[in-house]
């Protein structure tokens, strides 16, 4: 009984370390992709390489090992995860097409030397030139007993703080990065950091729960996340007022699996706009964007496919996205900008 129980005891604690593991590396993966939004198209997430997979517009990749301490305390393990992590980092290395080569961790002292703690307090990103010389020499220590080929040149070291058990003191340091990504787009919704970060954990920890590395996350259906929030459903749009509860209730499940679902349709929302952008400058904005909707939202219906939906109610429907995409226009289009998004 006492075996059993002793057993029991390590399975929770194994399976505890195992969710923190893949918590910490859900939240790398999303500043990674964040700090290389520009240049990224797509990631997957605990890939066939590597823990965290960035693949860039010229074809070569980022990749990344995420290794988490769930005891903030403990010194015990960090020079073995870090042999481990240079390690597989060398044989992502000698694929040949590695852009950058980042060893991404949540303990402030990665190379277990009190002397240099200071260097890694907070979220922090290092090159291998900027480490201090006792953290280099023991990376260059494990490079030459093991014969690696890696190119330290490439290799960068980042702290993530990631610790505790309330999640949201785990989550500061990502939400923080978020927000200022967030800043950067100049996007100001004071609840959006939080929302974004919920989305995107969501989406990546589910990505890396999906063995198939063809299956990643796209840029653009990242940030799509960003612009579907940006043009949330509104149950006072002004295209509703005349709808009893039953059809904007229905209207607005269909509108929500619509606004999921288009993940890359950056092309329709052009299509608006630029339509929209010529339509007869002469009137005021309020009166070009209520005459616009009402009058031309018949040739954007078979934009959709949508079933089970009587006339009315889907003239409804395709007012409102119409309405949520011209006014928003200018955070999609700061959104596209930051993001390096082509149509």
């Amino acid at each position: 009984m006492v075996r059993n129980n002793l057993q029991n005891q390590n399975n929770d604690s194994n399976a505890s370390a195992s969710a923190f593991g893949w918590d910490f590396q859900t939240n790398a993966a999303i500043l990674l992709m964040l700090e290389n939004i520009k240049s990224a198209k797509s990631i997957k997430v605990e890939a066939q390489t590597e823990d965290i997979e960035i693949k860039l517009e010229n074809n070569n990749i980022i990749y990344s090992q995420a290794k988490s301490i769930e005891n903030i305390d403990s010194t015990a393990n960090l020079l073995s995860k870090l042999k481990e992590g240079i390690r597989t980092l060398n044989n992502a290395y000698n694929n040949g097409d590695a852009e950058n080569l980042i060893y991404i961790t949540n303990h402030s002292n990665p190379f277990n030397d009190k002397a240099s703690i200071q260097y890694f307090i907070g979220r922090t990103k290092l090159g291998y030139n900027e480490l201090p010389q006792k953290c280099k020499e023991k990376v260059a220590r494990i490079i030459t007993q093991n014969n690696y080929s890696i190119d330290t040149n490439k290799l960068k070291v980042y702290v993530l703080p990631f610790y505790g058990d309330d999640k949201n003191n785990r989550d500061k340091a990502i939400k923080e990065a978020v927000s200022e990504f967030l800043e950067q787009l100049d996007i100001h919704s004071p609840y959006t950091p939080r929302k974004m970060l919920e989305i995107w954990q969501r989406d990546f920890f589910h990505n890396a729960t999906i063995p198939n590395s063809a299956i990643q996350i796209k840029k653009k259906e990242m940030m799509w996340a960003l612009i579907a929030e940006a043009c949330n459903f509104d149950r006072h749009d002004k295209y509703l007022q005349d709808c009893d509860d039953a059809i904007i209730n229905e209207i607005e499940h269909k509108y929500r699996a619509i606004i999921d679902n288009k993940t890359e349709e950056f092309i329709f929302i052009n299509k608006v706009l630029n339509d929209f952008v010529g339509y007869l400058n002469n009137l005021t904005w309020k009166e070009r964007t209520e005459k616009f909707i009402n009058e031309e939202y018949g040739k954007y219906l078979n934009e959709f496919d949508i079933s089970n939906i009587d006339e009315y109610t889907k003239n409804c429907l395709v007012k409102v996205i119409l309405s949520k995409i011209i006014s928003n226009r200018y955070i999609i289009d700061k959104i596209k900008k930051g993001a390096n998004i082509c149509d």
